[in-house]
């Protein structure tokens, strides 16, 4: 047993330092996805203006307006807990953009 460990004594050491950068990168992978938190915005002025010159046009009525509105509301209540939604306007920098 002593002349196999010393045959491969950077064997031991090479397995605990994969291990060692296997759990790191789990570690990371698991924080990002679910608890770092993110930022994603949603024009809001513009679907509103969008929706406003629709239901003018006559190209949709107050069902259809209030039904499309609704799904802006589910689909920003869907978003994850570690994701804050802001209105485009006030986010200097790039973001993703949440589109209903």
């Amino acid at each position: 047993m002593a002349d196999n460990q010393a045959k491969w004594p950077c064997f031991h050491w090479f397995f605990t330092v994969l291990i060692a950068v296997t759990i790191s990168l789990l570690c990371l992978f698991v924080y990002d996805t679910y608890y770092a938190p993110k930022i994603i915005t949603v024009d809001l002025k513009g679907y509103m203006a969008e929706q406003k010159k629709l239901y003018l046009s006559g190209q949709i009525d107050d069902a259809a307006l209030k039904e499309n509105i609704d799904q802006l509301q589910k689909k920003i209540k869907s978003v994850p807990e570690n994701t804050i939604v802001l209105i485009e306007e006030v986010v200097v920098s790039d973001a993703a953009t949440l589109t209903p």
